[in-house]
C-alpha cells in the first residue's frame, strides 16, 4: 500500500494567475487572500476604474467596485505577504531558471514598487449645469420645508399655551361667581327698584313703602320687617 501523499505544487501557488508567471513583488488581497504581482494587479484595477469612469450608468457612490480577479469577491484593501514572499525567495533559490528576466523585473518595477497603492481613487462624472441647477433646486426646496416646519411647530406651540391660558382664566371667573352670588343679586334689587319709582313718578303717583319693599327685597319677609317698623 503506497501511503505517500501527493506533495503541493509549490511553483503554481507562486504563479501570478494574471501575466501567468512567478511572482514579483506579491500583494494578497483583503478579504480572500489571493495573491498576485503588485504590478499586475496594479494594472488590473486601473482598467477596472476606467471601465466605471467609461461607463453611462456609473455605480452609486461608495459602492466597492474593485473585485478579485479570481474568485471577484469584493477588494477592500491589498497587503504585503511575508508568509508568501519567503516562499518565493526559497523558490527562486533553489530554482533559478524559474527566476524571471532582468527586464520583465525593471519592466513591472517601473508600474509598481512596494507601498504603492494600487486601488485607484474613482473620479465623479463630470455633472451638466441642468443636473447642478436641479440638484441646488432640491437643496433649496429641502431648506424650505425645514423651515416651514419649524413655524408650524412654533404656531402649534403658542396657540396651544394660549388656550390652556383662556381655560385657566374660564375657571377662575365661574368658581368666583359660585362663591360670591350677592353682588349680582344686589344689582338685580337696585335695577328693579330704579325701574318701579321711575314707574310710579311717570303716572303721577307716589312710589309707596310697601311697593318698594316687596318689589325691591322680595326674598325678605315683608310681614316681619313691617312690623318692626311700627
Amino acid at each position: 500500500m503506497d501511503s505517500s501523499k501527493p506533495g503541493i505544487d509549490l511553483e503554481k501557488e507562486l504563479t501570478c494567475s494574471i501575466c501567468a508567471e512567478l511572482l514579483y513583488q506579491p500583494l494578497t488581497l483583503l478579504d480572500c487572500l489571493h495573491t498576485y504581482c503588485g504590478a499586475c494587479l496594479k494594472d488590473w484595477f486601473s482598467y477596472r476604474s476606467q471601465q466605471i469612469e467609461n461607463s453611462p450608468n456609473p455605480p452609486p457612490a461608495g459602492t466597492n467596485i474593485f473585485t478579485c480577479p479570481s474568485c471577484r469577491a469584493p477588494v477592500r484593501d491589498t497587503r504585503h505577504n511575508a508568509t508568501v514572499a519567503t516562499l518565493l525567495d526559497m523558490f527562486i533559490a533553489a530554482n533559478p531558471d524559474r527566476k524571471r528576466s532582468d527586464a520583465d523585473m525593471e519592466e513591472m518595477s517601473k508600474k509598481y514598487k512596494p507601498g504603492d497603492k494600487v486601488l485607484p481613487r474613482i473620479r465623479s462624472p463630470e455633472r451638466t449645469s441642468e443636473e447642478r441647477r436641479a440638484e441646488e433646486e432640491e437643496r433649496r426646496l429641502l431648506e424650505e420645508v425645514r423651515e416651514m416646519s419649524r413655524i408650524a411647530a412654533l404656531l402649534t406651540a403658542e396657540h396651544d399655551e394660549a388656550e390652556t391660558r383662556a381655560g385657566t382664566e374660564v375657571t377662575v371667573t365661574d368658581m368666583r361667581a359660585v362663591d360670591d352670588p350677592a353682588p349680582k343679586r344686589a344689582g338685580l334689587t337696585a335695577t328693579s327698584c330704579n325701574q318701579i319709582r321711575q314707574a310710579n313718578r311717570g303716572e303721577g303717583g307716589e312710589a309707596t313703602r310697601d311697593n318698594v319693599l316687596m318689589s325691591c327685597l322680595p326674598k325678605v319677609d315683608v310681614d316681619k320687617l313691617s312690623t318692626s317698623h311700627l
